[in-house]
């Protein structure tokens, strides 16, 4: 892949978010903008909607998240996975308010999805972007081919009542960095079923 091809899918993506292998610090301010824009947009038009969001405050979130991480490395003495850096990002997505405008396209009939998008947009983009970084590094050893891996990647999708529950929580709480770790990390969760037949244990001793 080319250093320079922009886009969220790419083994390297936190590297070049943190601005790795960039000669000028404004192309890794524009990088990381045209990034993110692209999958703010795509978020808005799987919603039949359109956004403006702005720069200067994307700057902002890639720096906190850049100050942010580079601590828990420092602190924990290994790199964090994942998990925990698409949990930071989202989290400075949704605090910086990254959007600035926002609409239903205009040959929409109003629904009730555009409605509940539109009233926590910020919130819905935030996290489907860090939901996006989680599926990418959980399933991108499992596809064969990295052609059109982020078309393919960003047909799953999360169940409407709980994406728009998720946007409510962080709209209305002060929802930490760490619980949107623990939130994505959840979501990915394989829990091994009981096997019904076995004897059961009790916990009275």
């Amino acid at each position: 892949m080319a250093d320079d091809f922009i886009t969220l899918y790419r083994p390297d993506i936190f590297e070049r978010f943190r601005g790795d292998g960039f000669a000028d610090p404004l192309d890794a301010r524009q990088w990381f903008a045209s990034c993110l824009a692209f999958q703010y947009d795509d978020i808005a038009k799987r919603h039949s909607c359109e956004i403006r969001i702005s720069p200067t405050r994307l700057e902002e979130v890639r720096l906190l998240w850049k100050r942010d991480t580079g601590r828990i490395d420092i602190l924990g003495d290994t790199i964090p996975d994942h998990f925990k850096q698409a949990g930071f990002l989202a989290y400075w997505l949704r605090r910086r308010m990254v959007v600035g405008w926002s609409e239903r396209h205009s040959a929409q009939h109003p629904t009730a999805e555009q409605d509940r998008f539109l009233l926590a947009v910020n919130e819905v983009c935030a996290f489907l972007v860090g939901l996006r970084l989680c599926v990418y590094f959980e399933y991108k050893d499992l596809i064969d081919s990295t052609d059109h891996i982020g078309h393919r990647l960003q047909e799953l999708h999360l169940a409407r009542n709980l994406k728009f529950d998720i946007a409510t929580l962080l709209r209305h709480k002060n929802v930490s960095p760490h619980a949107l770790y623990l939130i994505y990390r959840t979501l990915f969760y394989d829990m091994t079923k009981p096997e019904w037949n076995a004897p059961v244990l009790s916990l009275v001793r």
